[in-house]
């Protein structure tokens, strides 16, 4: 109700005017006033249930003199000062400044309707209803009841809703978009801000103004997801994340405020969150399957900012962030490795051409230093073991050239002494190193001190490369040159398996098999069918004799997921359970393809409200939502009782979420518990109610009045 439509304000008269004085202000308003309003201003202050209204939208807890100034105001259309104003008065002075102003400025708006919702919030209805009744009593008029006052606040909320709206219509969508992103961040802004329900209807009221620009724009970024799946080119892969990073951050802006609300409410907000997993499993794709850590960390990290207001998601993004940037450190590792592999084997080159004392200790503090790293690092053990022997063969085969081409044994004893220390620890290794130091001591032994250093050391005599030590030695020498000649021709470290000690929540990131990288021998690639679900990984990278991957399981509706076998319907070996977890080791010495298996959902008749299961239903020809819901910490109406009428003629309850009950039945019901607002829905045919059944008592015992002991509905009385 307007102020200026008030009858208290038409009429002239205090909330303390009693009957005859409201008839006498009726009388005399006529001459100024068309009868008719003057006839219904007087009616309204007369009839009780009428009046309550007026009241409640009246300056009812101000002084005379402060009333006057305010209808000053009024009849100049001047905004009405707040200060010294309480409670209702200052509620109603600030609706009014905020109607009539021409604030189109977001920031502005936004601090009136936070001032606004503050204020209703915080109204109490006991304080409320003693002070009418003291000026009814004044008045020699009958009192009011809380439950009344409750009532009409209600009704209160929805003219607020409505002024606001109109309000809001009036903006551009990008500053309507704003300003609902700050009204909705008030929800996680501080624990000392209490928010209100006028917060609520407005977030409410954007959800269905924006839902189908969300819907549309969620459904464009999933098929650019599904084209970047099907990019063979890197580069164009990489432009097209960039893309596709602005996309989302344009929806994001579309959905932040209804994450914000989700955030608060504790409430999931499930397109974001479907995108999100959709988004996730794009970041596993590009690393598993493409190769691509590097544009699969940007696109982790980018949705780390999206998905802020959302604790599961955004703690995932930052788990898959550390996890794929251990994935790059241990590549860059790898290349820095294999170029100090090259640069001393080009060492070794060069002390076999020209050896000195000092290049051949520089030469062994170098691979002692490197065996350390590879030692320090976190390759698995079968690569770690590899490249360990690559280096210790390598320089096994500058003491082996030394020895038998440059006859310089104690270069090689110098050498054979070193790797003994270093690589003692490696029990393939060990023996035979423990052999080539006594060979090399016994040569000494045997040859004499000029053996040692001769005195032109780049002389190439081979008088002592047939004796048997040496010619074994040789021998050796040329397998371990077709070893390293393997090594360095097959890139070892590319295709080698990084697993972080601090990598556990996002195990699911193995080491890429896409272009930019080798397979070892016994990695395989093995697709997962999904049989007609939708969403979850699509091959995974295996070795034999190790447990699958982890990975994430697919989605079909009506059907149970009960895992991977390895032939359709659930036949052959189980690989995955229903929850991915690995349930048989990869046994073949190939890829191949697992398949999903699913169980349809059974469906039962729903027909009491005591019945719980899967997948139930009832046929009903009406619907009516007894109450709404209360969460716990929100006064927003999460949920409905409903009774509904079956085509048999009984009548059951169902419980369902707000949303749940506008998608399926009205699309316009409020979630306001007053009868104004809740109307019983009637439908020419049957219309099927289905989803699955909860025990009304495991919900909640039932429902009583805000203001009372009495139960409204008992749920232990439903059957």
């Amino acid at each position: 109700m307007a102020l200026q439509n008030n009858p208290f304000y038409l009429l002239k008269v205090s909330c303390k005017a009693g009957r005859r004085e409201i008839v006498a202000a009726a009388d005399e308003s006529s001459f100024i006033l068309d009868s008719e309003t003057s006839a219904r201003a007087q009616n309204e202050l007369i009839n009780l249930n009428k009046r309550l209204s007026a009241e409640i939208n009246w300056f009812v807890d101000a002084d005379e003199d402060t009333v006057e100034r305010i209808r000053s105001c009024i009849y100049n259309k001047d905004s009405i000062p707040t200060d010294g104003l309480s409670a209702i008065s200052k509620l109603n002075a600030t609706l009014y400044n905020f109607s009539i102003s021409d604030e189109a400025d977001p920031y502005e708006m936004g601090y009136s309707i936070l001032d606004i919702d503050e204020q209703y919030s915080a109204l109490d209805i006991e304080v409320l209803t003693s002070i009418i009744n003291q000026k009814r009593e004044g008045a020699k008029l009958g009192t009011t009841q809380a439950q009344d006052v409750r009532e009409e606040l209600g009704k209160k909320r929805e003219e607020i809703r409505q002024i606001i709206t109109e309000k809001l219509s009036a903006l551009d969508l990008d500053s309507y978009i704003e300003l609902v992103t700050i009204l909705a961040g008030k929800y996680i802004a501080n624990d000392e801000y209490k928010d209100g329900v006028i917060l609520s209807d407005i977030i409410d009221q954007y959800e269905i103004r924006m839902q189908s620009a969300l819907e549309e724009s969620t459904d464009e970024i999933e098929k650019f997801i599904e084209r970047i799946k099907t990019v063979t080119n890197d580069e164009a892969i990489a432009r097209n994340i960039d893309s596709l990073i602005l996309k989302v951050e344009k929806w994001d802006v579309l959905a932040q405020p209804l994450q914000l609300k989700s955030q608060a409410s504790g409430m999931p907000h499930k397109i974001s969150e479907h995108l999100g997993s959709e988004l996730r499993d794009l970041a596993l794709f590009l690393n598993n399957e493409k190769g691509l850590t590097k544009e699969a960390l940007t696109l982790a990290n980018a949705m780390k900012r999206v998905f802020a207001e959302l604790g599961v998601l955004s703690d995932l993004f930052e788990t898959d962030s550390g996890a794929l940037n251990d994935l790059l450190e241990g590549q860059k590792d790898a290349e820095e490795i294999v170029a100090e592999l090259k640069s001393l084997q080009n060492e070794s080159a060069n002390i076999k051409s020209l050896p000195s004392p000092l290049s051949v200790n520089n030469f062994v503090e170098r691979v002692k230093k490197l065996d350390q790293r590879i030692k320090d690092l976190d390759f698995d053990s079968g690569t770690k073991t590899k490249v360990r022997e690559n280096l210790c063969y390598m320089a096994r085969d500058t003491a082996i050239e030394l020895h038998n081409t440059k006859h310089l044994t104690v270069y090689a004893l110098t050498i054979a002494k070193a790797l003994f220390d270093e690589f003692k620890d490696m029990p393939v290794l060990r023996l035979r190193l423990e052999n080539d130091v006594i060979t090399l001591n016994q040569q000494i032994l045997l040859s004499g001190s000029n053996r040692a250093v001769p005195a032109n050391p780049s002389s190439s005599s081979t008088s002592s490369s047939s004796d048997k030590n040496g010619c074994l030695l040789g021998i050796l020498g040329v397998i371990v040159t077709i070893i390293l000649l393997w090594v360095f021709t097959s890139n070892t470290f590319s295709s080698c398996q990084y697993r972080s000690g601090q990598n556990k929540a996002s195990s699911s990131y193995s080491q890429s098999s896409g272009s930019s990288s080798s397979n070892s021998s016994s990695s395989y690639k093995v697709t997962l069918d999904k049989s007609s679900g939708t969403s979850g990984t699509s091959s995974v990278n295996v070795r034999k004799g190790s447990a699958m991957p982890v990975a994430t399981a697919p989605t079909r509706s009506g059907y149970t997921f009960k895992g991977y076998y390895s032939s359709s319907n659930g036949g052959g070996t189980q690989y995955y359970d229903a929850n991915m977890k690995s349930v048989h080791n990869w046994d073949k010495s190939s890829g191949g393809t697992l398949y999903a298996y699913w169980v349809k959902k059974s469906e039962g008749k729903f027909t009491s409200s005591s019945v719980s299961g899967d997948a139930v239903y009832a046929d009903i020809v009406s619907i009516f939502p007894e109450i709404g819901i209360y969460s716990q910490g929100n006064t927003n109406y999460h949920h409905f009782v409903c009774s509904c009428k079956t085509s048999s003629g009984s009548t059951v309850w169902v419980y369902m979420t707000c949303n749940e009950y506008k998608n399926n039945f009205d699309s316009l019901a409020s979630t306001s518990i007053y009868v104004d607002y809740q109307q019983e829905k009637t439908y020419s045919g049957n219309k099927r109610i289905h989803g699955t059944a909860k025990r009304a008592e495991s919900i909640m015992s039932g429902l009583s009045s805000e203001i009372g002991s009495s139960m409204l509905i008992d749920f232990s009385s439903l059957g």
